[in-house]
């Protein structure tokens, strides 16, 4: 079974692929909070130095249901950041995810993209 982490950059992966994104996705513990970054990526013709796509802010937040089912819920802004030539960087988001992981289940749940 995939790790939390791999599930996400796999949720990710996909998603930006919908979008038109074919990029390799990494997920990395970073403390209190994860790192999203994918590999770097060109258009056709080259336009920057470099383009790639990162979380802008992850919040995770850990709740319980009325039942007493503890889980941990994950929000996940993504963008994707460009390099000009001279040295200058821009960016813009592309989407906000919300997962959600129920403490004794193995898998993500996709509670909302937008």
């Amino acid at each position: 079974m995939e790790s939390t982490y791999e599930q996400i950059a796999e949720i990710i992966r996909l998603e930006l692929l919908k979008r038109g994104f074919n990029v390799n996705v990494n997920c990395t513990d970073n403390g209190k909070t994860i790192k999203i970054k994918s590999s770097s990526f060109q258009t056709i013709p080259v336009l920057f130095k470099d383009i790639f796509v990162e979380s802008n802010s992850v919040y995770i937040e850990e709740k319980e249901n009325s039942n007493g089912v503890k889980y941990k819920e994950y929000h996940i802004k993504i963008g994707v950041r460009y390099e000009h030539f001279d040295g200058g960087e821009n960016g813009c988001n592309l989407f906000t995810i919300l997962l959600r992981k129920i403490e004794k289940s193995e898998r993500m749940i996709i509670v909302s993209i937008n």
